[in-house]
């Protein structure tokens, strides 16, 4: 438990430095809950509905802006699968 605080109070110490949106903040916390739903966080097979679900994200493309910001930070690998059933593969990077 204490593993899975530091991870997200890392993570929202680097959203204030890097003045992350609301949206981009709950999407970061739907993948790790996922992932340790899974019980992994080296690399998550993610749905984008879930996520957008666990999120409130309403939009697809506000999904896809805040997907690409974390890819462009540094703080996922985004692998996307265009099976319906498969699903996106992500890996959390190290703060």
């Amino acid at each position: 438990m204490e593993c899975r605080i530091k991870i997200i109070s890392d993570f929202l110490v680097f959203a204030s430095m890097n003045n992350l949106s609301t949206c981009s903040i709950s999407l970061y916390v739907a993948i790790v809950t996922t992932g340790w739903e899974q019980n992994n966080l080296n690399t998550i097979q993610v749905n984008r509905r879930k996520l957008m679900t666990l999120s409130s994200i309403k939009s697809i493309a506000t999904y896809h802006k805040c997907i690409n910001e974390f890819v462009l930070l540094g703080k996922i690998k985004y692998a996307p699968s265009y099976h319906p059933i498969l699903g996106s593969k992500i890996t959390i990077l190290k703060i």
